[in-house]
């Protein structure tokens, strides 16, 4: 089943798009857990990209998540990404990528984002596990009791799953 499978995406030219020079996005969707100390929650992040991609699985690009936590707060993160997919003829290809970037925390606060990840292309869909690590400071509201500014750590185990697309072709002169 699975030669099947492989021969009709090499026929088919089903490869993750990152092989192909070019404009590419994805979108995807995850959940995570916190593993920060006195933290506990859930999250549910929905993010979307665009970038380039170079042709030999190496790829740039810019994105956004939206972190909804299971409290009242929410965070937006908004990063650069670098990610690169090492089997080229291959309807399967791992791949490792970082994101880094600034995050922006609701009600009131804001830091640095750094997120390592490892995972898998199959064909133009892709399963990824991650660790996210933001930190900054926070602002409590007048009606907290404990009202007033602080530093903040936020870490994160998260799994996504997503799929990549080609948006448009490098041409060549």
């Amino acid at each position: 089943m699975l030669v099947s499978v492989t021969a009709f995406a090499q026929k088919k030219d089903f490869y993750s798009p990152f092989f192909k020079q070019g404009l590419v996005g994805y979108a995807s969707v995850g959940g995570a857990t916190f593993v920060t100390r006195h933290t506990t929650g859930s999250e549910f992040a929905p993010s979307a990209g665009i970038g380039y991609a170079f042709g030999q699985g190496t790829y740039l690009g810019v994105g956004t998540t939206y972190y909804v936590h299971s409290g009242d707060e929410h965070t937006i993160p908004i990063f650069a990404e670098v990610r690169h997919s090492f089997l080229k003829k291959s309807l399967i290809s791992p791949f490792a990528d970082l994101k880094t970037g600034y995050v922006f925390t609701k009600p009131s606060g804001s830091g640095f984002l750094m997120c390592p990840g490892i995972g898998v292309d199959v064909s133009r869909f892709f399963f990824e596990f991650s660790f996210s690590y933001d930190s900054g400071k926070k602002e409590l509201l007048e009606n907290h009791s404990d009202y007033g500014k602080y530093d903040y750590k936020n870490q994160l185990l998260m799994m996504s799953v997503g799929v990549s697309f080609k948006i448009a072709s490098a041409q060549r002169i």
